[in-house]
Parts: C-alpha cells; sequence; structure tokens
C-alpha cells in the first residue's frame, strides 16, 4: 500500500493519478496521456503496475461487437501513443516485419494502454520463449504469423496459458503481474481468462487445415493474412480477383461457424465495407507507416493544386 500511495503522489505532482470511486479497478488505466511518449524514463519509474486484469477487446468480441485497430511497423513510443490517442480500439505492434525488440514493445505496451487502447503483438516466430517473452511484458493479445496446423495453433494456446490450462512458464515478478507475487492466484486466472489468443492463417497449407485449426480449444482469433492468401493461390498481389474474395469468404465462413473472431487488414473504406459484410470482427486498418505516407501525400497534392491555382 506505501508504494501505491507513492505512486499516486508522483502521478498528482505530474498532474496525473486515480480517478472516481473505482480507484483500484482504475489503477491499471492512469491518464498519463502523452507522458507515455514523451517521457518513458519517467514512465518506466511510476508505472510498476500489472497489466489491466480485463482486456476490452476480447470482452468486445465475446460479446459479438466488432473491433478497430492497426499495426504498429515503427518502434515508435511516439506514434504508438498518437495511434492509441486517436481511437483506435487496439494497437499491434509488428514484430515480424518491423524492428521492435522486446523491450522496445514492453514501452510500447505502456504508451498504447497510456493512450486507453488495447497493447497486442504479432510474433514471426510463435516459439514458446517467444509467446512467453511477448506476455511477460504486458501485452493483452499475440498473433502469430505463418500457421498452418491444429498443432502449432494448440502450442501456441498452450505457450499462453498457466496450468492447468496450459504449460506457461511462470515468473512472478514480471509487469504482467505488477512485478509481485501479491495475489498471484488471481493474476494467474485473470491472465488465462483475458489474453487474447490469435494466429494467422496465409498460405495453402493453413487454409487445408483451417477445419482441424479451429478445433483449437482456447484459440480466440484467426486472421487472415489476405496479401500472402492471394500469393498463395497464384494471384499475386491481386486482393480483388474473384478467386482470392471467394477463397477469404469461404475461410470467414467456416471461422465464424466455429465460434472464433475472423480478422484481416483492410485498405482503404470500400475495402472495410466489403471485409464487414463479409464477416470480420477484427479489423486493422493498414499500419503506422501507411497511414503517415497516404496522408502526406495527399497534403503534398493539395499543396500542388492550390499552388497552381493561384
Amino acid at each position: 500500500m506505501a508504494s501505491r500511495r507513492a505512486t499516486d503522489h508522483i502521478l498528482r505532482g505530474v498532474g496525473l493519478g486515480r480517478e472516481g470511486p473505482g480507484a483500484t479497478s482504475g489503477w491499471t488505466e492512469p491518464r498519463v496521456g502523452v507522458l507515455a511518449s514523451l517521457y518513458p524514463a519517467v514512465l518506466r519509474t511510476v508505472l510498476f503496475l500489472r497489466v489491466a486484469p480485463v482486456n476490452r477487446v476480447k470482452e468486445r468480441l465475446e460479446a459479438g461487437e466488432t473491433v478497430f485497430g492497426t499495426w504498429l511497423q515503427t518502434a515508435s513510443l511516439t506514434v504508438a501513443n498518437i495511434l492509441a490517442h486517436s481511437g483506435m480500439d487496439f494497437v499491434t505492434v509488428d514484430m515480424e516485419h518491423g524492428p521492435a525488440s522486446f523491450s522496445e514493445a514492453e514501452a510500447i505496451m505502456y504508451a498504447v494502454e497510456a493512450g486507453g487502447s488495447t497493447p497486442m503483438i504479432r510474433l514471426g516466430d510463435g516459439s514458446g520463449p517467444n509467446v512467453l517473452k511477448a506476455c511477460d511484458v504486458g501485452c493483452q493479445g499475440i498473433l502469430v504469423a505463418h500457421v498452418q496446423s491444429a498443432a502449432e495453433a494448440d502450442g501456441i494456446v498452450r505457450a499462453m496459458r498457466f496450468a492447468p490450462d496450459g504449460d506457461r512458464c511462470m515468473a512472478p515478478f514480471t509487469r504482467l503481474h505488477g512485478w509481485s507475487s501479491q495475489d498471484l492466484e488471481q493474476k494467474l486466472a485473470d491472465a488465462n481468462r483475458w489474453q487474447l489468443a490469435g494466429i494467422l492463417v496465409e498460405d495453402r497449407v493453413g487454409l487445408e487445415n483451417l477445419d482441424s485449426i479451429l478445433e483449437v480449444d482456447g484459440l480466440d482469433l484467426v486472421y487472415l493474412g489476405i496479401y500472402d492468401i492471394s500469393q498463395a493461390i497464384g494471384y499475386p498481389g491481386q486482393v480483388d480477383h474473384p478467386r482470392v474474395l471467394e477463397t477469404v469468404s469461404a475461410a470467414v465462413r467456416r471461422i465464424n461457424d466455429a465460434g472464433k473472431t475472423a480478422g484481416a487488414v483492410s485498405r482503404d473504406s470500400d475495402h472495410l465495407k466489403w471485409l464487414l459484410g463479409t464477416g470480420f470482427r477484427y479489423i486493422s486498418y493498414l499500419c503506422d507507416t501507411a497511414l503517415i505516407t497516404q496522408r502526406a501525400r495527399a497534403v503534398r497534392a493539395d499543396f500542388e493544386e492550390i499552388l497552381r491555382d493561384i
């Protein structure tokens, strides 16, 4: 309790702090704003807090709702915080295609949570040690790329779950548990209940084995890598090709029928409408680098047009 009072004092000193009658539940989501991106050293000092026990993205998906977020391919705390503050339901750190290390990913988790969003991580390598590190640094969900079989999917889910639901290694003194073994039984139950287990199916083998993958207990999300699927079935990059659309639509029906959530990336508003109409409920809109590039080019084009008219 003394450490909590001390942290309250520090947060109030910088104009932050807990609010309202729900102080205990609110403790996991201090309103630190852009402090997360501008002062990571301070953030690391004051936020010795456990991950929020309830994953709002998973809670909403279980309620039948649709969630909307984006990818973070840069390892920028500032960009992560901006995306979270823009209203994204989740921000996923891309550790498959992006440069972020686990140390950087941990800091990004803080920045995303400070903006009111749910932090996720994509792994290119879904080995047990990698899954463990991603969970322990504070992400609330994991997506593992290029999963091809039920055995792979089951191994990922089990690596995320503590006994008796899985075989995840336990270290109480990580951020997930608030750096403490106090109330450990409840913390383990919270982690098993709320950390979202997701995989990406992106090739012919994964599509052929989709039905058995969907039988894996504890698997929450199957994200279809539409660009990779287009390549795998012979139409690389042609994500609007009728054969690609048919293949993706059929996969979504199977995912939804199995009681799992289907996810995908959207590239524009028309594609977004198609995804929603097809039954996707976990939507990633582009990524940070694409959003910045598109807007910067649009502004430049506006400038050139105005300049010509003067």
